[in-house]
């Protein structure tokens, strides 16, 4: 599968609904308190757009066939979802750790396209009205609960990732 496509299909996923319960209650609990934790609330929101595609690129991820790396699938743990492991799944993502079901490379140009993607459709509203700094600052906002909900859906599948 190509980054365009494993891309496309999150984002098409994204549209149907795809958080299990666990994964819907994570969410709106993280996503509150980012609410009170943010002066505008439209960050929240995009947040939870972000989180969302990120969860879905992995649940795509996971229905291709290839290297599978030990993770249960079909498995999905019973009960809340554990944020420290979905922490840690994004940190490792970040750090270039390999965490991917699928190819790394092919994996992180499809989390790149989804983050640009979130990002541009935001970039009509706000880009001209803040200056390099904070722009490079939401980005990375953005990208990172695009990578936490990719940690999530990791964890919630309990996939046997090695994050050291």
């Amino acid at each position: 599968m190509l980054a365009e496509e494993l891309a496309y299909r999150a984002r098409a996923l994204a549209q149907a609904h795809p958080l299990t319960d666990a994964a819907s209650a994570f969410r709106a609990e993280r996503i509150a308190v980012e609410r009170a934790r943010q002066g505008m609330a439209q960050f929240a929101e995009w947040a939870a757009t972000a989180f969302l595609t990120g969860y879905c690129v992995r649940r795509v991820e996971e229905t291709v066939d290839g290297d599978q790396r030990g993770v249960a699938h079909g498995v999905v743990r019973v009960g809340a979802l554990n944020g420290s492991e979905a922490e840690a799944v994004a940190g490792a993502l970040r750090a270039g750790k390999p965490v991917t079901l699928l190819d790394d490379a092919i994996v992180v140009e499809a989390l790149d396209r989804v983050i640009t993607s979130e990002i541009a459709k935001r970039a009509d509203q706000w880009e001209e009205q803040v200056d390099a700094g904070d722009w490079a600052d939401f980005a990375a906002y953005v990208a990172w609960w695009v990578m936490f909900g990719y940690g999530a859906r990791a964890a919630e599948a309990g996939a046997a990732i090695d994050v050291r």
